[in-house]
């Protein structure tokens, strides 16, 4: 009975180590792309997001810190600026119910191109929680992703 358990424990535990290893994997995909994409926005803050469905990308967003919208003026964003989160709503290409199907990830490169804290601020919160996405990710001060729990 004990090897019973054990074995199915063993089970559990590798499929667990695989999931969190696939995760890491595509978050690594994102951050690569990140960098692809350091030049867009024109600011000199470096925040993307990218939503996914399933580990497919449907959506990105970068920070656009001269450029206003209303969703940016409706929920109180400083100077009506565009946040990278923000604007990957915006390009989401299906109805905005869909995105409770979705999760976002928020990657910050900073000047020295080490990554930084991508936390979604404040507003971006209150955004990413009226649209109920599954599930926040950014990136921390150590360069580490984290689960934003805060609103969810």
């Amino acid at each position: 009975m004990a090897e019973y358990k054990t074995k199915i424990t063993s089970k559990i535990t590798s499929k667990i180590i695989n999931k969190i290893i696939r995760k890491l994997m595509n978050f690594q995909k994102l951050v690569k792309l990140s960098y692809s994409m350091l030049d867009l926005p024109d600011s000199k803050y470096k925040h993307f997001s990218f939503i996914l469905s399933k580990n497919k990308i449907l959506s990105v967003g970068y920070n656009l810190g001269f450029k206003s919208h209303p969703l940016a003026k409706q929920y109180g964003y400083r100077f009506n600026a565009i946040h990278s989160e923000l604007k990957a709503i915006q390009n989401f290409p299906y109805p905005p119910a869909n995105l409770s199907k979705c999760k976002i990830v928020n990657i910050r490169i900073m000047a020295n191109n080490n990554l930084g804290m991508s936390r979604p601020c404040f507003y971006c919160s209150k955004l990413l929680n009226d649209f109920n996405l599954t599930e926040i990710w950014y990136t921390n001060r150590q360069g580490k992703f984290e689960k934003y729990y805060d609103n969810l």
